[in-house]
């Protein structure tokens, strides 16, 4: 069979991968994106995004967009403004805005679905055929292929969540450490329904008591939880760098996702943009990335001493929530 060349490859069509593709459209290097869906971009998440990806166009009509955010730690209730606000959008709102920014770029190719089925150093085996790249982009998820061919390990988290319609929709989050340990629950609210789910780790949290939990929680809301359809996902946040020789990994595939929250938009949005310019440019220094890369081990860092100490969790919780009352301590810890 022969095998097609391009300059670029890219495996994934979420948010990181449609980021690279987007950043190298128009410039002189052909690009193959391909995924395994037929329609890429859609996957189980809470739909949040932060100000690390300020800059980047979304859609307004398909956003919200959160002042504050309220914490209800067991029966008390945290209400702050934000430093900068919070947005919600849907997974395939996203794809489908990212997909339409490229349908007009000549040197960008979008193949799916596509199953890769051997990496080489300079060409993939798909059942699609053979394809030849000079960079390879690995934007395929939290069990992405192209990280396997790297042989590096991941970490993994796991969320779970039903879209739900409330009476009176606000942007909350739900611990209690007691019952629940470093697990959250969240409600994002999104145009026309709500995003409630669970986060947790799945080695400490199973999937079905993670399960009971929201659905639980889904019963004191007052929602139909009988009919409830929840759908599960996991994140990858074991981070060791993007750029392996030709090879570039972005988004979970890159272990960006922030472990203590699962955030993973954002990330995916800014490492796929910093990849592709490091691909046209070698001497760039992905500055974004690097302090993405910052924020994202501040947080952790934080939630695993929090972690260390269960029976200080509560108190950890209300010192931590307290902080958040000052936007310089907000600014500092990511938002």
């Amino acid at each position: 069979m022969a095998t097609q060349f391009y300059d670029v490859v890219i495996v994934g069509a979420g948010p990181a991968g449609l980021s690279c593709a987007k950043t190298l459209a128009g410039s002189h290097l052909s690009v193959l994106v391909i995924d395994r869906k037929d329609q890429p971009g859609i996957k189980a998440c809470g739909g949040g995004i932060t100000h690390l990806a300020a800059g980047f166009d979304l859609p307004h009509d398909k956003i919200r967009t959160f002042e504050k955010q309220t914490v209800f730690l067991n029966r008390l209730r945290f209400t702050f403004k934000l430093a900068h606000p919070l947005k919600t959008i849907s997974r395939d709102h996203l794809a489908q805005f990212q997909l339409n920014e490229l349908k007009n770029a000549q040197n960008i190719r979008l193949l799916f679905p596509v199953k890769v089925l051997k990496i080489n150093q300079n060409y993939l085996e798909t059942d699609r055929g053979n394809f030849g790249f000079t960079w390879l982009v690995g934007a395929d998820g939290a069990t992405s292929k192209v990280r396997k061919f790297l042989d590096l390990p991941s970490a993994f988290r796991a969320g779970f969540f039903t879209e739900v319609k409330l009476p009176k929709p606000t942007f909350f989050w739900y611990v209690n450490p007691r019952r629940m340990g470093s697990a959250y629950i969240w409600v994002f609210p999104h145009l026309d329904h709500s995003n409630v789910g669970i986060y947790c780790n799945p080695a400490t949290l199973s999937a079905a008591f993670a399960n009971e939990m929201l659905r639980r929680f889904l019963r004191k809301t007052g929602c139909d939880e009988k009919n409830a359809v929840i759908r599960g996902g996991v994140v990858n946040g074991l981070y060791f760098g993007c750029a392996f020789g030709n090879v570039y990994l972005a988004g979970d595939a890159a272990g960006l996702a922030i472990l203590s929250s699962g955030e993973g938009i954002s990330a995916a949005l800014v490492s796929g943009r910093e990849v592709a310019l490091k691909i046209l440019d070698p001497q760039y220094q992905m500055p974004q990335l690097q302090q993405l890369v910052r924020v994202k081990r501040r947080q952790e860092k934080l939630h695993r001493i929090y972690e260390r100490y269960p029976y200080f969790q509560y108190l950890f919780y209300v010192i931590f929530l307290l902080a958040n009352k000052s936007r310089r301590f907000q600014v500092w810890f990511g938002n």
